[in-house]
């Protein structure tokens, strides 16, 4: 494989439909709706803590007691159910919002991407600084390969609650779809300050857009990181091993002539896929 095919590799691993990094990607949206449900429930029962736009709306028991039963479904991975429950939620509660964006979450694990849309987009209808919304919505974009849409989706969220790691690594996905390398790599920079460790993803794709920028060593340093956390039978493991000898040789050579960005950075930008 050449420097270029690392970035195309990496780009088809993280961003394309069906991609084998699904489910650790999804996870990412599972445990951002995980930390928020129970507070937002809180904040609408009257909290005005982090109030959002439907502070004054608080769910029927008989929609709660679906939203629940989704909720305890979608952890024990029976993602069909509990967007069935999800469903049954917002059918009795129209104006519940958790419950949509806990429907858009299974959909989007079931990879039903156009409903997860669907779902997030009622949610954010209801109540526009919805960040799980946003995200989840995003996030189904980046899988249909809808880079502009999902960082338009993104912009959404008001300047204040731009926290989530989440939602930086999805800004960063979108801005790698649009080719821009060097936003790319500020919303990746973002990500890593709070992201887990674990999450093989954002080392591939900063690997990527690393390259991309030019950073041999750090890009070399994050693909090995990758190489650590997933196991040798992962899509292209191997050749990500030949590629990381490729990117050390490299980031030497560059070291050696002191010019880590004398050659021309489209050479290396696997965006260009």
């Amino acid at each position: 494989m050449t420097r270029l095919n690392l970035l195309l590799v990496a780009i088809a691993c993280i961003l394309q439909t069906g991609s084998g990094l699904l489910p650790r990607a999804v996870a990412q949206i599972e445990a951002l709706s995980r930390a928020a449900s129970a507070p937002t429930l809180k904040r609408r029962a009257g909290d005005d803590r982090g109030a959002t736009a439907n502070i004054s709306h608080i769910p029927s028991l008989k929609a709660l007691q679906a939203y629940r039963r989704a909720v305890h479904e979608l952890h024990q991975g029976e993602t069909a159910a509990a967007a069935k429950d999800a469903q049954r939620a917002v059918q009795i509660d129209k104006k519940f919002t958790d419950a949509y964006d806990l429907s858009a979450t299974a959909e989007l694990i079931e990879r039903n991407y156009q409903l997860a849309q669907a779902q997030a987009a009622q949610a954010t209808q209801i109540d526009s600084r919805d960040v799980k919304g946003w995200v989840i919505a995003a996030t189904a974009d980046n899988y249909l390969g809808l880079f502009a849409k999902a960082a338009e989706a993104l912009s959404h969220i008001p300047q204040q609650s731009r926290i989530p790691w989440q939602m930086a690594y999805q800004w960063a996905r979108a801005e790698a779809g649009q080719r821009n390398a060097p936003r790319a790599l500020e919303w990746t920079n973002q990500a890593s300050l709070t992201a887990p460790f674990t999450f093989a993803p954002l080392h591939l794709l900063r690997a990527s857009v690393l390259l991309a920028n030019g950073q041999y060593a750090l890009s070399a340093d994050e693909l090995e990181t990758y190489l650590s956390l997933v196991a040798p039978d992962a899509p292209q493991h191997q050749e990500f091993v030949e590629e990381l000898h490729k990117l050390r040789a490299l980031a030497a050579s560059a070291a050696k002539v002191h010019s880590p960005a004398s050659a021309p950075i489209a050479e290396y930008n696997a965006l260009a896929n």
